[in-house]
């Protein structure tokens, strides 16, 4: 099972002279900037996740196009590109992915399953398949073979619909789905207008692709894929923007992930990339930059982080951001840019924290992430601070272990061959004098997938466990450790999404910060086991929740549940959660410490930021 959001699509670099447009901005997506530039196209992508005939995917995706313009729109893709993440096509009815030659592009993203959103009809003759748009609100099915050219079926249009009674140039929030059936082999795709609206019970268009004499892997010529987004302006700009975006991919080859047993549980959550023993195992390598490099292989693959010595100058962050090249280009962007860490952090990937020599000892915290042999891998630490707190402009000092950012002779970071021989030792000097011994952490390559639970985790405000694609009853097995005067307790609430909404108990959707979002999200968990051990102790017990959804967690610092939901405020206790305009004032109260393994700060304010006053870790079991 492969599963995205939206902080795991990054935008490329062409090489091409061609600029791409895509940048983040507050954790929304812009494809094309919010003050519009004529004549561009941006395009943003996820590493290569595997995609066969029989993998059912789905989507919803939040998006806002400006209300001036009205040219040209935006695509959801899913291609198989050799270009991968770098990929992009032309401008203005290009749309981002196919080429637009009367302003210079003969570029096209190949093998290419595409869902075009497109906000104004162009005329045959500007278009490369030479089908004119149907209307200026159309959707849109693109089927595109290696060699770039539409696989066309008995539908003479193209695959595309006008869908009048929507307007997708009003300037109003919309809301798309796009189901993909790998038993049935169909695409559907539904719309709404506004915020976490209900799913229409009628797709606006759907298409069957073997009816059309093709398949998914025909498509893609192969069995795996790049996920994400483009969009394009011409003469006149518009801004197209993805607000948030949910992505799921579940093989359905094996029945394990419809009804998992607990005799083997392995292929419930199967990773993006074949966990199977016969794949053999790449190379880690290291630029002259300090820059980590998989080499080897063609397709991503599955690696261990780990703590191998706790960091001897207190609790520490650590992360990566990917890179195009060797020179740590990012989007055409140059390290000596002022703007390079603006852009490169909020696609960042946390990997873990360590709380060093501080309270709680022994706590063993690993990571199963995933490399791609196209990307280079530049290394940050953070100090005082969290990567959310550093992007929301609060404390957190940001070391990049590279000296295309920190030019000098004295490096932060020194690479060593772990013992086994098949991985790396990150060996950090936090204190200047050069030893390399006060932090480090080894990387080593396997075919192992994601931990089950923890694929939503490492991006901003992501300290979530992630059940979806488990179905039926799921177990907790929680180890719960505290080290703080206040009496703590922890519970568990489901999110409707990875930005944190939550439905009241009247089916209202509240975002973090609304009136009334703490009680809803804490009275889910009420008539459930308590969850408090007493001060320097670890309190270990197994709930049962049920699969398939997102559960968030909360702490209560000094008091109970009941509490929270006596209608008296006046007696409320502080509430911290991992969303930041949830907790008082929007302080990062709740770290990423290993997988599906979180600390918590039990003080208003984030108190002194040390992470340990409670630690839950977390094994996801399915019943």
């Amino acid at each position: 099972m492969a599963s995205l959001i939206l902080s795991n699509l990054s935008s490329g670099n062409p090489g091409d002279g061609r600029v791409n447009v895509a940048a983040f901005n507050n954790g929304i997506l812009l494809l094309t900037p919010t003050t519009p530039v004529g004549d561009s196209a941006g395009a943003a992508f996820s590493d290569k996740i595997e995609l066969k005939n029989d993998t059912s995917f789905s989507t919803k995706f939040e998006f806002q196009t400006s209300a001036t313009g009205a040219p040209e729109g935006f695509t959801f893709i899913v291609h198989n590109d050799p270009a991968g993440r770098n990929a992009l096509g032309g401008t203005a009815p290009g749309l981002g992915y196919r080429p637009f030659t009367l302003r210079g592009s003969n570029s096209s993203i190949i093998n290419a399953l595409v869902v075009e959103l497109d906000t104004f009809s162009n005329t045959a003759d500007q278009l490369f398949d030479n089908i004119a748009d149907v209307g200026d609100n159309t959707i849109e099915i693109a089927l595109i073979d290696g060699q770039g050219d539409r696989i066309l079926g008995s539908s003479p249009e193209g695959f595309q619909t006008a869908f009048g009674a929507f307007d997708f140039n009003n300037g109003s929030v919309h809301t798309a789905w796009i189901d993909y059936d790998g038993t049935s082999q169909t695409l559907e795709v539904f719309l709404a207008t506004g915020t976490n609206p209900p799913k229409p019970v009628t797709s606006a268009f759907s298409l069957n692709l073997p009816a059309q004499g093709t398949s998914l892997e025909a498509i893609l010529g192969g069995t795996s894929g790049y996920v994400g987004f483009t969009a394009a302006t011409g003469g006149p700009a518009q801004s197209h923007q993805i607000l948030s975006f949910d992505f799921l991919a579940t093989p359905t080859v094996d029945p394990g992930p419809v009804d998992p047993g607990p005799v083997d549980p392995g292929p419930v959550n199967p990773g993006p990339i074949d966990p199977g023993p016969q794949l053999p195992l790449g190379n880690l390598g290291v630029t002259g930059n300090n820059l980590l490099k998989l080499d080897g292989v063609s397709d991503s693959q599955g690696a261990t982080f780990s703590v191998v010595k706790p960091s001897r100058a207190g609790a520490v962050e650590i992360g990566f951001f990917e890179l195009d090249d060797a020179q740590g280009n990012i989007k055409g962007i140059a390290p000596d840019n002022a703007n390079y860490i603006a852009t490169a952090l909020p696609t960042a990937k946390i990997v873990f924290s360590t709380l060093g020599d501080l309270d709680i000892q022994g706590l063993d915290v690993s990571r199963q992430l995933a490399l791609d042999p196209s990307r280079f891998y530049a290394f940050f630490l953070i100090q005082d601070g969290t990567l959310d707190s550093v992007l929301d402009g609060g404390p957190g000092k940001v070391t990049v272990a590279s000296p295309l950012f920190n030019p000098g002779p004295n490096q932060p970071l020194r690479f060593g061959t772990s013992q086994a021989g098949n991985g790396l030792d990150f060996n950090w000097d936090l204190n200047n004098d050069q030893q390399f011994d006060d932090f480090i952490f080894r990387v080593e390559l396997g075919n192992q997938g994601p931990t089950l639970g923890a694929n939503l985790q490492g991006g901003s405000e992501s300290e979530v466990l992630d059940l979806r694609g488990l179905t039926g009853q799921v177990q907790l097995e929680l180890e719960v450790k505290r080290e703080a005067a206040n009496t703590n307790t922890l519970g568990f609430y489901r999110i409707e999404n990875a930005q944190g909404t939550v439905l009241d108990e009247f089916g209202n959707a509240l975002n973090p910060g609304d009136a009334g979002y703490i009680q809803a999200a804490v009275r889910q968990w009420a008539g459930q086991p308590l969850i408090s051990p007493q001060n320097g102790s670890t309190q270990r017990l197994t709930v049962s929740v049920a699969g398939d959804q997102i559960l968030a967690p909360f702490l209560i610092s000094n008091g109970t549940i009941e509490q929270i939901l006596d209608g008296n405020p006046a007696n409320d206790p502080a509430v911290f959660l991992p969303f930041l305009g949830a907790n008082p004032g929007g302080v990062d109260q709740v770290k990423l410490l290993g997988d599906n393994t979180f600390g918590f700060e039990d003080l208003v304010g984030g108190g002194d930021f040390d992470y340990d006053d409670l630690v839950v870790k977390i094994n996801v079991q399915p019943v």
